[in-house]
């Protein structure tokens, strides 16, 4: 068989072409496909940049930050999260929402429900730490958004802030921010945003790239 004339390089990423185009699960472990800034101290319960549904004012605050999935890979979410503590009782959602470009703002506010690519709800916890909460969800090229808040998705009455004392942007780091009564705006404060889970290649690439292997292999 031509599979057993192959030497062990090629049989290794025919294997893997294999593994991904028949959605085999991931080929490493989970590591951070994104995150907005350093991590700062932990412990905190006093300032940060607020998200979720504040009962004192009754008005709702969203929180998030853009990243973008290269062209030829795909990421296999697996968690979100970042530096955050909570406040009010209640939940909050996660949500990871498509943008239509690497500075584009969900098209309202909070955003419309075709863009929500995935999400969940969750309870914060206090002090602050960095946070995970489970989400799977795999993603194609393109950009995207990491949000929370609170009143739609499922989440009611749950707040969190995210302590920006003590972090640094890290590349492609960034911030913005809608509420109630005004609209996405980007803003400079460091908040930790995290997306964690696995980069691999989209899955015809390295299906290609195997073929273009064997192919070589058996010219030779």
């Amino acid at each position: 068989m031509l599979f057993n004339r192959l030497n062990g390089k090629c049989q290794l990423i025919l294997v893997l072409a294999m593994h991904v185009c028949l959605g085999a699960g991931s080929l490493s472990h989970a590591t951070i496909i994104y995150e907005s800034a350093t991590l700062g101290p932990t412990g905190q319960s006093g300032l940060g940049i607020a998200a979720g549904y504040y009962h004192s004012s009754g008005l709702d605050a969203y929180a998030g930050s853009r990243f973008h999935v290269n062209q030829d890979e795909v990421a296999q979410v697996t968690a979100i999260g970042g530096h955050f503590f909570g406040g009010d009782t209640g939940t909050v959602f996660g949500a990871i929402v498509l943008l239509s470009g690497p500075d584009a703002f969900p098209t309202t506010v909070p955003f419309n429900s075709s863009e929500v690519i995935a999400s969940t709800v969750f309870t914060p916890d206090s002090p602050s730490d960095d946070y995970r909460i489970p989400l799977s969800v795999t993603l194609d090229a393109g950009d995207y958004a990491l949000i929370f808040g609170s009143s739609t998705l499922g989440a009611s009455g749950g707040n969190l802030a995210m302590p920006v004392s003590g972090q640094s942007w890290l590349p492609g780091g960034n911030l913005i921010i809608a509420g109630t009564n005004f609209g996405w705006s980007s803003f400079d404060e460091r908040a930790r945003f995290v997306v964690e889970g696995v980069i691999v290649p989209e899955p015809s690439t390295l299906l290609l790239l195997a073929l273009g292997m064997v192919m070589v292999k058996r010219k030779r």
